[in-house]
This record gives structure tokens, sequence and C-alpha cells, in this order.
């Protein structure tokens, strides 16, 4: 019965989401303002916690309690800003931004890595900055994402830390490489990559090629730990599946990168595209996806 009232909630989030991105997405730049600000003041209001805590740093992910409603707050608020124009004003993008973070860290909420990869899409770089009223250009939100120090503390349900320069802080980028020893931890931050990378993707980005390196070094260091499972041994270990399950995530990331979406990242809602963004992707990782492939000494790997 739980398990039922569970699935038909969030079939109700996941319409009034839809319902909230047409809207967004439908409305001029001032509506648009007008309605993130009320959305941001409800944000602030109804969660369990201050906005203004999220800013601390080192983040924190742990230390937080989100609950469903919260999540179901958080993801709505991240539909409006999967829809809005680059031109549309949001308020403390560093905060949400470091609020995304959390959530997808803790329970692995899809629209906030959506919401992540549409604000790193439409934001200006430093060359224009002077163009748009933005708080934050590009490469400040680069910055807050990939350089920012998580913290987990030894009461957290994330202990599991090692080989960090203190023994429990790291980026995100090496929580995506495993290096927390926590997968599912591995296989949220890995899903929020992804989502990010096509942001970047999309406008043309350089930080591209170095995010398809993180999804390479999943892939090949997931199949080496794997094997004895591919191989149908019969003394299969929880951590061996974990490891398939990481594999099965990384590859996923490739198909958010090349696949168009419907519900973020597309013309509908306002994204910044560049034109055969494909091409020019192809282009610049084949010949290193090449290199990796020659030098691998595994078949199984290649």
């Amino acid at each position: 019965m739980v398990i039922f009232f569970l699935f038909v909630l969030q079939g109700l989030l996941d319409a009034m989401m839809k319902a909230m991105r047409l809207s967004v997405g439908s409305c001029s730049v001032e509506s648009q303002n007008l309605i993130i600000r009320k959305a941001y003041s409800v944000l602030s209001s109804h969660t369990n916690f201050q906005l203004k805590e999220v800013e601390r740093l080192p983040l924190t992910p742990g230390k937080y309690d989100i609950s469903l409603r919260d999540e179901g707050l958080i993801s709505l608020f991240a539909s409006v800003v999967i829809a809005v124009f680059p031109k549309t004003y949001i308020p403390n993008k560093r905060v949400l931004m470091h609020l995304f973070i959390i959530t997808l860290l803790r329970g692995g909420v899809v629209p906030v890595a959506q919401a992540l990869g549409s604000i790193l899409n439409k934001l200006v770089s430093t060359s224009n900055s002077a163009e748009n009223s933005s708080d934050l250009t590009l490469e400040e939100a680069l910055d807050a994402i990939f350089n920012t120090k998580i913290s987990f503390s030894s009461t957290d349900m994330l202990q599991r830390c090692n080989g960090t320069s203190n023994g429990n802080e790291m980026v995100f980028t090496d929580i995506c490489l495993g290096i927390a020893n926590d997968r599912m931890l591995q296989i949220n931050a890995i899903c929020g990559l992804s989502w990010m990378g096509k942001g970047l993707l999309l406008r043309g980005h350089e930080k591209i090629k170095d995010i398809t390196m993180i999804f390479m070094e999943c892939l090949i260091s997931g199949t080496k730990s794997a094997s004895p499972l591919i191989k149908d041994s019969l003394e299969n270990t929880e951590e061996q599946i974990q490891d398939l399950l990481v594999i099965k995530c990384a590859t996923d990331a490739f198909h958010v990168l090349m696949s168009d979406s419907e519900v973020c990242l597309n013309r509908k809602f306002h994204a910044t595209i560049r034109p055969l963004y494909k091409q020019r992707f192809f282009s610049s990782v084949m010949p290193i996806l090449q290199q990796i492939i020659t030098k691998s000494h595994s078949s199984l790997s290649r």
C-alpha cells in the first residue's frame, strides 16, 4: 500500500513538473522573473533548512535533512529553472547550485541534475558578462561546482571516504571517479555530471572533453572491478554488482550527451545550442577515445 501511494505521488509530481516547465517556458522574460522570484521565496520559507546555510563551504550533504516534501519542492523549483530564458534573472545562483548538488548526492534527484545543466548552458561567459545582469558567470559557476570541497563528517551517512587530503573532503569529480568508495553516491554524481556535460556540450564548451574522460575512466575502472561478474563467475559479490551499476550509469551518460531531450536543454526551453555540436564533439573526442582503446591491454575493456 505504501509503495502504491509513493508511486501515485511520484506520478503526480512528474505531471506537475511537466506542467510547470511548459507554462513557464511559454512566458516572457518579465513574467519569468516574477515567477522565479516567487518560487524562490516559497523554496526559502517552506523547506527544513535555511538557504543561507547552503552557501557555507565546504558543502556537507549529510548535514541536511531533506524530506520527500523538500525533494518535491526543490524538484518543482528546478523545473522552473529548466524552462527560463538565458536573460531571466535567477537569484543566488551559487546558493541554488550548492542546494542542487546536495539534493543530487543525497537522493539522485534527476530534475536538479537537469537544472544544473540548464544553468551552465545559459550562463554568460566572462568575455560578455557586461551584457547581462547575472550575478554569476559561467567560469565562476564551473569553479563553484568542480572546485568546491564537499565534506563528509564521521557521523554522516557517507563515512567511507579515502584517498583525499584529509580523509573526508573531496571535489565533485573525485566522487564521480569513486574515491568515496560509495557506489550509490558515485552513481548519483555521474548522473549529475552527465546533464551538466550536456549543457556544456550544447554550447560548445571545452570542459566537455574533461567530463568525457571522467566517464571513460568510470567505464574502464568499473569494467576491471566487475570483470569476474561479467565472465559469469560463481562467486559474485555485492561490490561487483554495484560496479556494474556504475558501468551502466557511465554508459547512460553518453546517451544523455548525444540524445535529444524532451524535458530540458532544448529549444522549447530556450537552451543555447551551437550548430553541429554533435559533429564537433565527435571530431574532438574520437581521437582521444581511439587512443584509450589502443592502449587498453584488456579485451574486455576494449
